[in-house]
């Protein structure tokens, strides 16, 4: 990660920061996992990301890991992490990387941390009629925050994880970034 750090920063770039993926909080839709993950854990690990990187500014924080925070471990769990991280001394831009067909703005708006709200259109269906949809609610909502589209689909997925459904093509993909 240092490394990765260092040669973005030499040409100018961002590096958004995924420090859990969602099968590590919980084992929802067919994840591997495993489960590792709590809120006590995730606050000892947050701290310590946030202690080790918190003097770096190309860095952006995207707590969630492609989970809906909700239930369970998941409700307690990112919240922790994201104020342990903030804890330690990191200031950088933070936000949530939803479950695709969501946004961060329905579960985690109000959280002091998130200063970004993201959605993903996902994968599920062609012409993501949704994404105008979900940004125009969220840049709604107070207080305002800036919202962006984190997950279009990709090219070249199939359309609904079925090949015979077709797949993405890459004006697809386009039209749900932009």
């Amino acid at each position: 990660m240092d490394k990765i750090l260092d040669i973005a920063e030499k040409v100018g770039m961002y590096v958004c920061a995924v420090p859990v993926w969602g099968d590590k909080v919980g084992l929802p839709f067919n994840s591997p996992g495993p489960a590792v993950f709590n809120p006590q854990s995730a606050s000892v690990y947050g701290a310590w990301l946030g202690e080790r990187y918190k003097s770096r500014d190309n860095l952006i924080w995207m707590i969630g890991g492609d989970r809906t925070p909700n239930e369970g471990e998941h409700l307690e769990t990112w919240p922790a992490l994201a104020h342990a991280i903030r804890g330690a001394g990191a200031e950088q831009l933070m936000t949530y990387h939803p479950q695709g067909g969501t946004s961060s703005a329905w579960f985690v708006h109000a959280e002091d941390w998130l200063q970004l709200n993201t959605i993903q259109s996902g994968h599920a269906e062609r012409k993501v009629r949704t994404c105008h949809d979900f940004i125009s609610v969220d840049r709604a909502r107070l207080p305002r925050k800036p919202v962006l589209n984190s997950e279009p689909c990709y090219k070249d997925h199939p359309v609904n994880w079925n090949r015979a459904n077709g797949t993405f093509l890459d004006d697809e993909v386009r039209f749900a970034a932009y």
